[in-house]
């Protein structure tokens, strides 16, 4: 861990992170790795999103994992909200993952070749402020699901540190997730619709059906 020097109780970074972690051949996120979009959405279940808008916890987790976590998220959150000090002030109200680092990968289980563990360093930005943060996590992928995860520090780094295009990229991906969320809920009010139309038109069959029973009933017996 490079030197730090704290403002208050909040550790930060004299060095510039982000050089660091490309000094130190670090990969950073690529959006078309299937691992990296795992590892990426439980950045965003660290820094506190919710399901909905965000995706529900059994998509990108393991069923038994989702249970379990579902409790620690807001503990989690909190941590990252006050910049890595537990129970400390609010300094990122409204954190969004910018991107990702890849720090390592290795497979620890020669009997289980879609497992990966990936050490992540992850660049955490406020929406609504300038304030950023760096969060040190271990995840564990196994094919498209994560099977364990751990949140190991958060320390603040000075704005200056951070591009406007890292910035940029936080808010895409806010908007990104609320604009998935409001497409999906118009597919299933669709569906929802589509589904009591056919009802509707089932049940005019049935009652023109009865009438015709009906009908055919009054024949017969006035003949």
């Amino acid at each position: 861990m490079d030197d730090q020097s704290g403002s208050g109780d909040h550790a930060e970074s004299k060095q510039n992170p982000i050089s660091r972690m490309v000094s130190k051949g670090g990969i950073e996120l690529d959006p078309d790795n299937k691992q990296h979009a795992v590892a990426a959405k439980v950045c965003g279940f660290v820094c506190g999103i919710q399901a909905p808008p965000g995706p529900y916890l059994d998509t990108y987790m393991e069923q038994t994992l989702a249970g379990q976590m579902k409790g620690y998220q807001e503990q989690m959150a909190s941590e990252v909200r006050c910049g890595g000090v537990q129970g400390g002030e609010v300094v990122i109200k409204a954190p969004e993952m910018a991107t990702l680092w890849v720090m390592d990968e290795f497979s620890p289980s020669s009997e289980n070749v879609d497992l990966r563990v990936m050490d992540l360093q992850v660049l955490i930005v406020d929406r609504e402020g300038t304030s950023a943060a760096i969060a040190e996590m271990m995840i564990y992928v196994d094919g498209v699901l994560s099977s364990g995860f751990t949140l190991d520090y958060v320390y603040m780094i000075s704005d200056k540190f951070v591009s406007q295009e890292y910035r940029d990229a936080a808010q895409a991906r806010y908007e990104s997730r609320i604009q998935n969320y409001n497409t999906e809920k118009q597919r299933m009010m669709g569906r929802k619709q589509s589904t009591n139309s056919d009802l509707m038109d089932e049940a005019a069959k049935l009652l023109e059906s009865g009438k015709d029973l009906v009908d055919a009933a009054y024949s017969s017996t006035n003949a």
